[in-house]
């Protein structure tokens, strides 16, 4: 699927930069010629993200996030239950804050997601998804979080291939399709992965603000390698004690590695896993 980028100068994004913007149904990120944007503020269940480098438009699909909490067997959607508040922290960085999200009093959490836009060379960028929670309850909640990454390289969305490339502590994977271009896609830490069609993919999860059905946990497997159209979805699952945080980051690259940007080295531990926990006083 494809959609066209509408294009906000640099100038422009960086006079907001760090400043605080009510709700919007686009955000932009610049870094050099490339382009990001995240419509909807993670409430659009189909596609919600597009990337252009290159000179390349529509090279990203989705980047949608999804949680399930302690006593709730649902999947949702980031903001089917509450608004989050956008900042535009520079010209290439945005980040989402959620406050007391979350499915009923035994389940709520704050998170925070910063999305960075990094461009290695024209035609060769990095975006690092960084999302950190803190378990706003009284007592111990288990947390599985869900990421869809659905890329389309080169702008089309039939020939795609993906093979997975496991390092320790990451969870790793290389797109390719028949023109030059790749992709690599890492999530730090994550637990499980699942790769399919980008329909398979998305129909795991909710095309509404829940899905109550079986308690979903990502297969491990490559259902489907192409040429298709594909998908990636990554799955952490984690404990926190009453007022811990946890902190996980995912990674996607066209025509670059899928590493952080250096700003986020200090969240990853040797050989590349990521579990950031820290109890906030």
């Amino acid at each position: 699927m494809s959609y066209r980028l509408s294009v906000v100068p640099a100038s422009v994004a960086a006079l907001l930069a760090c400043s605080t913007q009510a709700l919007a149904q686009t955000r932009t990120l610049n870094s050099g010629s490339t382009i990001y944007q995240q419509t909807g503020d993670f409430t659009a269940t189909t596609g919600d993200s597009r990337l252009g480098t290159g000179g390349i438009f529509d090279q990203l699909f989705a980047n949608t996030w999804y949680f399930r909490t302690g006593s709730f067997n649902g999947v949702r959607i980031f903001s089917s239950l509450v608004t989050p508040s956008y900042t535009q922290e520079a010209a290439n960085v945005g980040s989402w804050r959620w406050l007391n999200n979350g499915a009923g009093p035994t389940d709520r959490f704050d998170a925070t997601l910063r999305i960075s836009l990094n461009e290695v060379a024209p035609g060769a960028a990095q975006v690092l998804n960084e999302l950190t929670l803190t378990n706003r309850t009284a007592t111990a909640v288990t947390f599985n979080i869900f990421n869809r990454i659905d890329l389309d390289l080169s702008g089309t969305n039939t020939d795609d291939r993906i093979a997975a490339a496991q390092a320790p502590g990451v969870l790793a994977f290389r797109q390719s399709d028949a023109s030059t271009n790749f992709a690599n896609i890492a999530g730090f830490g994550a637990d499980r992965f699942a790769v399919n069609t980008s329909t398979n993919i998305r129909n795991l999860f909710p095309t509404s603000s829940l899905n109550a059905g079986t308690i979903l946990n990502l297969n491990n497997t490559v259902t489907n390698a192409g040429p298709a159209d594909l998908a990636v979805a990554l799955q952490w699952t984690f404990t926190l004690n009453p007022g811990e945080s946890f902190s996980l980051a995912s990674s996607f690259a066209i025509n670059a590695p899928a590493i952080p940007a250096p700003g986020a080295a200090g969240l990853l531990l040797a050989g590349g896993a990521l579990a950031a926990r820290r109890r906030r006083r």
